[in-house]
């Protein structure tokens, strides 16, 4: 708790400085008491205190009291600050700047979020071809007079026909899916709560998808209702109270999975994020019958990125490599001894990501706070063209995995010239 109060108190510390407020000046201004509780964990030997462990019930009534009473005193200063007005009318110049995502192209429908000016989120429009028009999709600024209603996340289908996505209230992140119909703009009956930040990986045919999804409060011992995410397999127009579940039971209550499926349908990939340093990969051929989920990485103290295809997964990972490589795995032999190295680490540059288009490959790499993207063959090498350098920073990259480049990959770049 003690670290989580140093991030909180930061911007107000930074604040009170600019405005010129606190100090010896406001001594006779005591801060609100906060209770301290004598709360010890022995983790690895080391004991470790937690005395301000009871805030972390935030529906509790104390901790809501204690939070009035903390937010009265922060504006009891800060509203009778000097230049306040300055300060408000310069931030708003600046947030109304507005900013757009990285477009999604699919099936020559292209999808992107953009928020203008004083919208409180963003909008998720379509445009039907490069140079079509674009069409509002989904704009949750409508959805409340707060502004609270927030578009989470978003799954086109394959064929680009419909979109699964998340909303939330009140900056819940407690997200509830909804499958949208692409071309009338209306929903379907399909609605799946508890999909908090979820995977989603469509069928080719659209017909269905696989998702990750949190357990329904009350199946679980309280407290928990935030861990056991585990995947399942939900039909369209089927009660999601019987999707059946594909992976996750037995597994530790921690970890976070995420879904991939080859563009034919026939691999599941389910990467398990075990904290931020680590991840564990299983697969599952959906057509052999009788198939099981095989460990591709299991026990590895680090992190590994999947892009599935229908011939190869390719793996981007730290293992052995603190700046990244990159891996291509053909799924038949997945013992590691078999995974072909087909970008090296770098001896400077970070890869942070890389989009695999046919038998091209586009590298994002971080050097110096700025990007460069490289594009080469499957057999890369880090003298592979150029495609971005300078003072960039790309901060997304979408891919369709088809052949040819052009309109295939979009990268959002603030230029900083």
């Amino acid at each position: 708790m003690r670290n989580g109060f140093r991030v909180l108190l930061c911007p107000l510390t930074f604040l009170c400085l600019t405005l010129g407020v606190g100090g010896a000046d406001d001594k006779s201004k005591a801060y609100p008491p906060s209770r301290v509780e004598k709360v010890m964990d022995k983790l690895h030997g080391v004991e470790v205190p937690d005395p301000y462990r009871w805030l972390e019930d935030g529906n509790a009534a104390e901790v809501k009291e204690w939070t009035e009473k903390q937010n009265a005193h922060t504006r009891g200063i800060l509203d009778k600050a000097p230049g306040r007005d300055k300060i408000r009318a310069r931030l708003d110049q600046l947030l109304e700047t507005g900013n757009i995502g990285t477009p999604v192209p699919v099936k020559g429908h292209y999808y992107y979020t953009r928020r203008d000016g004083n919208q409180n989120q963003p909008i998720l429009y379509v445009r039907e071809g490069a140079s079509g028009k674009d069409r509002v999709l989904i704009d949750p600024n409508e959805l409340s007079k707060e502004g609270t209603t927030a578009l989470d996340w978003w799954f086109p289908s394959r064929d680009g026909k419909l979109l699964a996505y998340g909303l939330s209230k009140d900056g819940s992140e407690q997200s509830v899916l909804r499958v949208r119909d692409v071309a009338s703009g209306k929903d379907l009956s399909d609605v799946i709560e508890r999909t908090r930040a979820c995977s989603v990986a469509w069928l080719p045919d659209s017909k269905g998808f696989y998702y990750t999804r949190y357990p329904a409060l009350g199946s679980v011992t309280k407290g928990e209702e935030s861990y056991h995410r585990h995947v399942f397999f939900h039909k369209l127009g089927d009660d999601p109270r019987e999707d059946p579940e594909i992976f996750g039971k037995g597994r530790p209550a921690e970890d976070w999975p995420s879904v991939n499926l080859s563009p034919d349908g026939r691999w599941l990939v389910v990467t398990e994020s075990q904290g931020w340093a680590k991840s564990e990969v299983y697969f599952k051929d959906m057509i052999k019958e009788g198939a099981e989920f095989k460990p591709l990485v299991q026990g590895v103290k680090a992190i590994f990125s999947m892009t599935v295809r229908n011939d190869f997964f390719y793996v981007l990972t730290n293992d052995g490599a603190p700046r990244y490589r990159y891996y291509r795995v053909d799924p038949s032999m997945p013992d590691r001894k078999n995974w072909l190295e087909v970008i090296q680490e770098d001896k400077e540059r970070v890869l942070q990501a890389v989009a695999v288009i046919g038998k091209t490959l586009i590298a994002d790499y971080m050097r110096r706070a700025t990007s460069q993207l490289q594009m080469g063959a499957t057999a890369f090498s880090t003298r592979e063209t150029a495609i971005l350098h300078g003072k960039n920073k790309v901060f997304g990259h979408s891919e369709t995995g088809k052949s040819t480049i052009n309109a295939q990959i979009w990268a959002a770049i603030a230029a900083r010239n």
